[in-house]
């Protein structure tokens, strides 16, 4: 695909890199011999790919032949200092779109004797794959105008420099709850399993690929009931984790293939995710879909502008706290996890509080807020492979056991 995109492919978007339109300029009579294609993106999408060229003639051939080698030994250095933003972009539509890769030699349709790759293939369980076609879905809920109003009269609270100020003003999408926070939380899904791995949790160790998955395609959905009653900064309510629970069950059984008995564990994570904080002793026997869920969804909450982050709330710091690790006293890998999803937030301009550190209190992270931050990742079609291309920057994440 990469060799495909970058030797035949001619992409042409909003923002133009002067060293892709140098690169395409040389390759163009490579384009021509090879069939190769011309992808516009707009707004972060793919809005249409079509042949470079329609229909050939001998005396442009003969041209093309001729220049092919010089063009393509001239275009190649501009070619590989352009953006790869964009090549990302269009990978991830022929993934989703499962288009066969330009360029690929074309044969015969010959009826295949051999079985059909199950549905829960890695393949077709990648969220590469299936993030973006979630979002859109959590996306198409328009939002209302009762719901922006609010925003415009909002307030942020708390102890810190944003305070009193009217920071979701003129938002049109959801800034708290929205593709955002869901991208986070299921992006935080293998992290925080590798947390429990480390402090000597066995019932990670137990867990397959495929549970990995379900759990986090529940975290992307596990809000979905805010969007459909337009509940943004109010809180929980039952019949909101419902919704999302039954939207999260029905997408993994019937959109990835996945198997009742793990969408199930899944659609009853979101369910349970907070059952400790109503029911004394819930956490001894909690599920561990539910309480990974708990902590992604719980460090969230130091992108808030009005409830400061305390780590005790995390499952995590419960279960150090009772003594139920193995390796009890490893408060700082929590620490460790809680200070990277920090400094990520930071930088997506998603997190308004100052914090002082956990591990050397001398040090503080200053807070960061911008509402045209967000509406860039909010919007962007490829919102949750932006957020994980952010959060590949710093080291811990780095370490992750992310799928190939």
């Amino acid at each position: 695909m990469s060799e495909n995109l970058f030797f035949c492919a001619k992409i042409v978007s909003e923002k133009q890199d002067i060293n892709r339109q140098i690169g395409d300029f040389c390759f163009k009579p490579l384009r021509y011999l090879f069939n190769g294609k011309t992808i516009e993106i707009l707004n972060g999408s793919v809005k249409s790919e079509k042949p470079a060229f329609r229909g050939k003639t001998l005396p442009k051939t003969i041209t093309c032949l001729l220049l092919c080698i010089p063009g393509t030994l001239i275009g190649t250095v501009p070619k590989l200092l352009a953006s790869r933003i964009e090549t990302k972009t269009v990978k991830l539509h022929f993934k989703t779109k499962n288009i066969t890769p330009i360029c690929r030699p074309t044969t015969p349709s010959v009826k295949s004797t051999k079985t059909p790759p199950a549905a829960s293939s890695p393949q077709t369980l990648s969220l590469e794959i299936h993030a973006p076609m979630i979002l859109k879905e959590l996306r198409d809920i328009p939002l209302s105008t009762s719901l922006k109003n609010h925003y415009d009269g909002y307030t942020s609270s708390g102890s810190h420099a944003y305070k009193g100020q009217a920071i979701f003003k003129g938002a049109d999408f959801l800034v708290r709850h929205g593709v955002m926070h869901t991208s986070f939380v299921s992006l935080n899904v293998r992290p925080v399993i590798d947390l429990y791995r480390e402090l000597g949790d066995e019932r990670v160790a137990k867990l397959t690929a495929e549970e990995i998955i379900a759990l986090e395609v529940s975290g992307l959905y596990h809000d979905y009931g805010r969007l459909i009653f337009q509940n943004d900064l109010g809180g929980d309510t039952h019949d909101m984790e419902e919704k999302g629970a039954k939207a999260c069950y029905t997408y993994l059984t019937e959109k990835m293939g996945i198997s009742k008995e793990i969408a199930v564990k899944a659609r009853d994570a979101i369910l349970n995710k907070d059952i400790e904080a109503t029911s004394p002793g819930a956490l001894k026997n909690k599920c561990i879909f539910a309480e990974v869920l708990q902590n992604c969804d719980c460090l969230a909450v130091l992108r808030a502008d009005d409830w400061e982050f305390d780590p005790k709330y995390l499952n995590a710091m419960m279960r150090m706290k009772a003594g139920d690790f193995a390796k009890p006293d490893s408060s700082a890998k929590v620490f460790e996890l809680i200070e990277a999803n920090k400094k990520f937030l930071i930088a997506l301009g998603d997190s308004p509080f100052d914090m002082k550190s956990f591990t050397e209190p001398s040090q503080t992270f200053q807070g960061h807020f911008s509402l045209d931050a967000k509406q860039r990742f909010e919007t962007a079609p490829n919102c949750y492979q932006l957020m994980k291309d952010e959060m590949l920057k710093f080291s811990l994440f780095k370490k992750t056991k992310w799928p190939d």
